[in-house]
């Protein structure tokens, strides 16, 4: 969870400091690692949940197609 959340608020916010505060954190680098800039993408599907937009689930038929 600390991935998510970190992610979430850095992509939100782009300020590692306030979360390296908010994870009690020591130094710099521990925000750096937990937070990732995630796609367009992502953010979209991220933008979506927050606002109740239910998502598309696309199955992914690429197993099903080796079998064939």
């Amino acid at each position: 969870m600390r991935h998510t959340g970190s992610t979430a608020f850095y992509n939100a916010t782009g300020d590692l400091l306030a979360l390296q505060q908010m994870g009690t954190w020591s130094n710099s680098r521990m925000p750096q690692h937990y937070a990732k800039v995630m796609s367009s993408q992502a953010k979209n599907a991220i933008r979506k949940l927050e606002e109740g937009t239910p998502l598309k689930l696309v199955a992914d038929d690429s197993e099903d197609s080796k079998d064939s």
